[in-house]
């Protein structure tokens, strides 16, 4: 059976000290925060545990949503929104204000191709993109420059600018390189984060002080493979859904928040900590998987490794 290597391999790789396993009912994992003496809930070393956790959850979400979508009808079809790339500061001198807004403009352009590959493209694979792309290259992936903002002076760009990709050309090239590459959801994923600061504790959902949701809150707006969002925490949210609806798999309080939030699907993400000498030491993560997660990710691993899985 073809799923456990690779799950290990994707999962596994970038944190040295995380260890992962997967069971026909869940999808899992274990974040050590460090070898030094357990943490309190907050500091610095926490938080680096929250991470690692965090980034497994990403990966393998990835794995299920983002690699099939790459090929489905509707990713081919999409009007590109995920194949932009905003708020670029360009700040360039040179002998004329032309000369200097032509550069600013090359520049931009050069980072963000670089981000939009490293965007599409698993971090594992990352090394599998050319360190340098020519400019007759980045013209046939680039559509337009959009400027945000500029201030020019006497030889002198300063500005803020967006990139905007065409989409069958970026999916062609990376095709043309041979870099398997992800394709993000037109709508973000909503993470429910549950969070239990040691098994068979109260679950926190929307505290404030549930550092889970605090890692997450952090990710929102990054550079991300999937992009995610939080719901915010009001009292609309606490009254739409409670961790005890989530822990009895509440579909319809879940689809409610879903629509609340316009997110693509609603993503279930249990972390429980592991303590030593009544301090934090470390993170179980637990993804409550909706019924078509875990073939999703078998059909994908076996097709991506020609094992038939029998």
């Amino acid at each position: 059976m073809a799923v456990l290597p690779l799950f290990f391999r994707l999962l596994a790789m970038p944190a040295r000290r995380k260890n992962m396993d997967a069971s026909p009912g869940r999808t899992s994992g274990h974040a050590a925060l460090d070898r030094r003496p357990p943490a309190k809930e907050g500091s610095r070393s926490v938080r680096s545990g929250f991470r690692a956790a965090l980034w497994f959850v990403v990966m393998v979400m990835t794995m299920i949503w983002g690699w099939p979508a790459a090929h489905s009808p509707a990713a081919k079809a999409a009007d590109g929104g995920g194949f932009t790339v905003s708020g670029i500061s360009v700040d360039v001198m040179a002998f004329s204000p032309a000369e200097a807004r032509r550069r600013a403009f090359a520049k931009a352009e050069a980072e963000a191709v670089r981000q939009l590959l490293e965007r599409l493209v698993a971090p594992v694979d990352h090394g599998l993109l050319p360190s340098v792309i020519d400019e007759q290259a980045r013209q046939r992936l680039i559509r337009d420059v959009a400027v945000e903002e500029e201030k020019t002076a006497t030889a002198h760009y300063i500005a803020r600018l967006s990139v905007h990709f065409r989409p069958a050309a970026v999916r062609a090239y990376l095709r043309a390189i041979n870099v398997p590459y992800v394709e993000p959801p037109t709508r973000p994923i909503l993470i429910i984060p549950l969070f239990q600061a040691a098994p068979f504790t109260a679950s926190r959902l929307l505290d404030e002080d549930n550092p889970w949701r605090m890692a997450w809150q952090r990710q929102m707006g990054t550079d991300s493979l999937i992009p995610v969002i939080v719901p915010p925490g009001d009292s609309l949210d606490r009254n739409t859904l409670s961790p005890e609806q989530v822990m009895a798999g509440d579909s319809v309080a879940l689809d409610k928040m879903v629509r609340r939030m316009r997110a693509e699907r609603a993503v279930v993400v249990q972390a429980t900590g592991a303590k030593q000498a009544g301090r934090l030491s470390g993170v179980d993560v637990q993804i409550l998987p909706p019924h078509d997660m875990l073939p999703s990710l078998a059909e994908h691993v076996a097709a991506a490794s020609g094992d038939d899985m029998t």
